[in-house]
């Protein structure tokens, strides 16, 4: 998760990040502690302890860039502390996170930060920053080598699509075992012998929704650029 910090770290900046997993340890405490309550008392307390919980996790996002890119998960989902948010998920707060851990240091926070802003979740709809993102993530990151490979392909952001290096991308994702480049390399740049089909067609079928790349599903965007395709 680590990268090269913007600024070096201070005697008050080492106090702050100690602070941090002080508090993130504090938070994780009171959870598990409320797992070992008997199940009508966890129960009972279960959403005052979660929210108790968050407020500690808020508290420590603020200077350790992984500190930050757990809290910033949390909020996401929540899912890799097996809780559910009182509210549900807060995408608007997951993305500043990420910013902020991305900004922070944290390499793999760049990917979540593109993905959130590729897809508009969590603030607008930003293609010229996912691919900031990406670009900043690690080579050997196979899940920000996939969406640059796609977008490469779309040309999304870009002065055009470019498939060579989109072919590379996928290539590179694919030996690094990301499932999602796999099917969509097969699809993309069928082998020899295969017959490919229309790249603007292929485009269109993931937007609507491939049933082994949900992770591209975009309705809307699916039905915009089949109509544009109808106009040309």
């Amino acid at each position: 998760h680590y990268g090269p910090r913007a600024l070096p770290i201070t005697p008050e900046i080492q106090a702050q990040r100690k602070a941090d997993v002080t508090n993130y340890r504090d938070g994780l405490r009171l959870l598990e502690e409320t797992k070992a309550l008997d199940p009508l008392t966890k129960a009972k307390t279960l959403h005052q302890t979660v929210i108790e919980a968050l407020q500690l996790f808020d508290t420590a996002a603020q200077e350790h860039e992984l500190i930050i890119f757990n809290v910033a998960k949390i909020y996401l989902d929540g899912a890799h502390l097996d809780i559910d948010l009182p509210t549900g998920p807060d995408l608007v707060k997951a993305r500043a996170l990420f910013e902020r851990a991305a900004a922070k240091g944290s390499t793999f926070a760049h990917y979540e930060v593109a993905l959130l802003a590729y897809k508009g979740q969590g603030g607008p709809y930003d293609v010229a920053k996912a691919l900031h993102h990406l670009r900043q993530s690690p080579t050997t990151q196979d899940c920000a080598q996939f969406l640059l490979g796609w977008l490469h392909y779309t040309g999304e952001g870009l002065p055009q699509p470019d498939h060579d290096a989109a072919r590379t991308y996928l290539q590179t994702a694919t030996r690094q075992g990301d499932k999602n480049a796999f099917t969509l390399q097969k699809l993309l740049f069928p082998p020899s012998g295969h017959t490919a089909e229309d790249p603007r067609h292929l485009v269109g079928k993931v937007y609507l929704g491939h049933p082994d790349l949900a992770l591209l599903m975009n309705q809307q965007k699916g039905i915009e650029f089949l109509e544009s395709l109808v106009k040309q």
